[in-house]
């Protein structure tokens, strides 16, 4: 089966005040101030982006595909920070999904090309690509490709399909079909490894697993959601994750013995893709320009000195007031939240002392 993956999104984040977006209608966005503000560096008609990552500050690539001919593949390369973008020669398929570098030099690609799943890789940043496992071919679309290091590395593709190598899939057929990985029957679309061993996936109808040993076993968990999960990321030192998908579904977890919750996103958009600069920020994308931030702290405020909440009366009654201040200046809009990331209410100034 032929997922709809052209209208698909992707977001690739530097550090806390610079991200890249590649987005489905060929456009690519860039914002150095934290997403208070988004750049329209280039539109590519006729093009479909479905994916861009950024290995460094000066170093990115966008994969998609044209549409106007079966073997119609793209491969855009920078090497200045997004000021230019190259179209790069490498072995054709029908669509690129996922683009992944461990460095400025080497990197992969997964897709389709006829029935078969689609590995191009490259050692050289991109300038020129190879086809792996010529001779051993896997059926049906390859959705997502992550790397702990430069060989250790795993793809992941649609009814449950995930592969493996331990040498960069450059010896021999290179790549190797997870045996321990049950037969899900489900899609799965997006994978992050982080540290020596563990990871996450997201796929089909909620579908969500966890490793500790880099894959040898799993542990197939309960999101709270059976609609598709599209991306996952989060930060690997604080332990805080997040995974997003259909009709505006983002879930988290805080720590191994933390169930998911969910979180609102405010939206009914499908969100496509998501990646964290730390705990504190992060950011989602979604059908239709959907762009989502998320921060712990006060957004579009350099400078924080004091911040000063009063509650009227003390304690709270049905009727209680707020006003807020920080750096002397009222708040004219204030959202609450419950402690799970809920979205309880949003009070406008009028209802702000």
């Amino acid at each position: 089966r032929q997922r709809q993956m052209c209208i698909r999104d992707s977001i690739s984040v530097i550090d806390e005040q610079h991200a890249w977006i590649a987005g489905s209608s060929g456009i690519i966005l860039y914002t150095a101030d934290g997403g208070i503000t988004w750049e329209l560096m280039d539109t590519y008609a006729q093009l479909h982006f479905s994916a861009i990552h950024f290995s460094s500050s000066q170093h990115g690539c966008i994969v998609g595909w044209s549409g106007e001919v079966l073997d119609s593949t793209v491969v855009l390369v920078t090497n200045d920070g997004g000021q230019s973008w190259q179209s790069k020669e490498h072995p054709q398929g029908n669509y690129l999904y996922d683009v992944f570098f461990i460095n400025d030099t080497r990197g992969w690609a997964v897709g389709i090309s006829g029935v078969v799943g689609w590995i191009i890789f490259t050692d050289d940043g991109g300038n020129t690509w190879e086809h792996q496992m010529e001779t051993l071919g896997v059926s049906g679309e390859l959705f997502g490709v992550h790397f702990r290091d430069d060989v250790v590395g795993q793809i992941c593709g649609v009814y449950g399909t995930f592969l493996l190598t331990n040498n960069a899939g450059t010896i021999g057929n290179g790549w190797a079909v997870n045996i321990s990985l049950p037969t899900l029957g489900k899609d799965l679309y997006d994978l992050f490894d982080y540290g020596a061993m563990k990871g996450w996936i997201a796929g089909e109808d909620g579908t969500i697993i966890y490793t500790q040993d880099n894959w040898t076993n799993w542990d197939d968990q309960e999101s709270g959601t059976d609609n598709d999960l599209n991306g996952v990321s989060g930060d690997e030192i604080a332990d805080k994750f997040w995974a997003v998908g259909d009709a505006g579904t983002i879930i988290h977890k805080a720590g191994w013995l933390v169930g998911w919750t969910p979180q609102s996103s405010g939206v009914n958009e499908d969100l496509n893709d998501v990646e964290f600069a730390s705990s504190e920020v992060g950011w989602a994308v979604g059908n239709n320009g959907t762009i989502l931030k998320f921060t712990t702290g006060p957004v579009g405020i350099d400078e924080v000195e004091e911040c000063q909440i009063s509650i009227f009366p003390n304690p709270c009654t049905d009727n209680t007031l707020l006003r807020l201040t920080i750096n002397d200046q009222r708040l004219t809009i204030c959202d609450i939240y419950s402690i799970s990331g809920m979205k309880v209410r949003r009070l406008f100034e009028e209802e702000l002392l």
